[in-house]
């Protein structure tokens, strides 16, 4: 017995009637964009469907029976501790997803297996590590160094908070710190629509899939140094 996923999609002429348990995972955003290949008119219908479900559902979450919730309560180390800081999003937040085709122009990251949109691990690590970098003197020394980070070396604080860079080789170091996603729970379209020079009309909107202001997010970490890293650095 054999299934082919895109095979079983090519008939789908109309809105999904659900996205499914998932949120908007793979199954629905597919759907709409296997529709959009049947001509113009069918491009703008799935588009505006797969909006219009987007911007209404109001709580996507992962699902709860897989346990993705940290609990920093125990810890087998008694030196290793989290940190969890609650923020809400003054502005929309944009993000581009990974995903090749999509059925909209630009996307925000989602998984990929549960559709839900999330700021990576590796986004968080490495803002920050580039925020204690200019509090360690970087933007100083990128003045000297005509904009170039030639000659920079990292002090031992960063290098054991973060780890180094993996052309390191030999000397490679595992930071200390474990950077943990940002699940977001919401959706939402912001439109921009450029205008000629010569005419001043509009031409063409381009609309952007975001996280609206107002969501509230998680930054979690969890500070897990090897034995003997605190007392070398």
């Amino acid at each position: 017995m054999s299934f082919d996923y895109y095979a079983s999609l090519a008939g789908q002429k109309a809105c999904l009637k659900t996205v499914n348990e998932c949120a908007l995972a793979p199954g629905f955003a597919d759907g709409c964009l296997e529709w959009s290949c049947c001509g113009n008119k069918a491009k703008n219908a799935a588009r505006r469907c797969c909006m219009k479900r987007a911007s209404k559902l109001k709580d996507l979450k992962l699902p709860p029976d897989l346990n993705f919730e940290l609990d920093f309560s125990q810890l087998p180390d008694p030196s290793w501790f989290g940190i969890e800081v609650e923020f809400t999003l003054l502005s929309p937040w944009y993000s581009k997803d990974d995903r090749v085709f999509h059925v909209l122009y630009n996307p925000v990251r989602k998984d990929r297996v549960f559709g839900v949109p999330f700021m990576s691990a590796a986004s968080w690590k490495g803002l920050l590590r580039w925020a204690c970098r200019m509090q360690a003197g970087l933007y100083r020394h990128l003045e000297s160094q005509g904009m170039k980070m030639e000659g920079w070396k990292d002090p031992a604080w960063i290098v054991h908070l973060f780890g180094n860079e993996r052309a390191e080789g030999e000397e490679f170091s595992r930071g200390a710190l474990i950077f943990y996603p940002t699940w977001f729970s919401k959706v939402d379209f912001e439109v921009i629509n450029p205008h000629k020079r010569k005419t001043r009309a509009g031409t063409q909107p381009i609309y952007y899939e975001v996280v609206p202001a107002g969501t509230k997010g998680s930054l979690r970490l969890l500070y897990a140094s090897l034995p003997g890293e605190v007392e070398d650095d």
